[in-house]
């Protein structure tokens, strides 16, 4: 994940860096987090890359961060974007902007901490598996996998990116270890679905939400049926 922090004050630049990285210690995160520090919102703006998290400071003295943010939206599309300041009377210009977030300076550990929990919420399936379609690759996140299944033999992946469909060498097996298991889950020796596509689950098997019907064993249905609820109280409001 890449995260930005653009303030003018190198001071509140390592404060933030600190807790982040607090946070990813804490939190165990396996994932690669790439911080970046900027003193200045134009050279941000002037980014060929895009963040997965913009940290900015409202009060800049070239450019202040309701502009930069505007800027970065018209760049990148729904950009993830905590607006700081130690003026809380400003605040609601971050609404102009759809800021993600807002803090109060100085920004304590807690307060990065119950911002990133709700952030790291809402990237679930936002992992990306290469697939192939003959010969051309493809990038699909996960949320965009519909399900896995055996075929004659093969494992095929259901993708609700243009109802497309991938062949894979991968075993049933290795598709249940790569795919977040958050979102997934085997109802069937020959069926990895994704929860957020479940509509209902019955003695004829779970109905995704484009009518297909996926058989579940019997054996699976109440934890399957668990699975479902957990999401929908963790991500209902992200997938919702």
């Amino acid at each position: 994940m890449k995260i930005a922090i653009c303030d003018d004050q190198k001071h509140f630049r390592e404060s933030i860096k600190e807790n982040l990285k607090m946070y990813h210690e804490d939190n165990c995160n396996t994932e690669k987090w790439e911080i970046y520090e900027y003193s200045d919102g134009n050279k941000l703006i002037d980014e060929e890359n895009r963040m997965d998290l913009y940290f900015l400071d409202l009060e800049m003295p070239t450019i202040d961060g309701i502009e930069v943010a505007a800027n970065l939206q018209k760049k990148w599309e729904n950009c993830n974007i905590i607006i700081m300041t130690t003026h809380v009377e400003r605040i609601k210009e971050g609404y102009r902007v759809n800021a993600f977030r807002y803090m109060t300076k100085p920004v304590d550990f807690d307060e990065i901490k119950e911002g990133l929990d709700t952030f790291t919420r809402s990237r679930i399936g936002y992992e990306v598996i290469e697939l192939k379609s003959y010969g051309t690759p493809y990038q699909i996140p996960q949320r965009e996998i519909r399900y896995v299944c055996k075929e004659s033999g093969d494992t095929v992946i259901y993708t609700n990116s243009n109802d497309m469909k991938f062949r894979s060498e991968s075993s049933m097996e290795e598709w249940e270890n790569l795919l977040n298991d958050k979102m997934f889950f085997r109802c069937h020796k020959g069926y990895i679905v994704n929860v957020r596509f479940i509509d209902d689950i019955n003695d004829k098997g779970a109905y995704l939400d484009n009518g297909e019907v996926i058989p579940v064993s019997r054996r699976k249905k109440n934890e399957f049926k668990d699975k479902v609820r957990e999401f929908d109280l963790m991500y209902g409001e992200v997938y919702g």
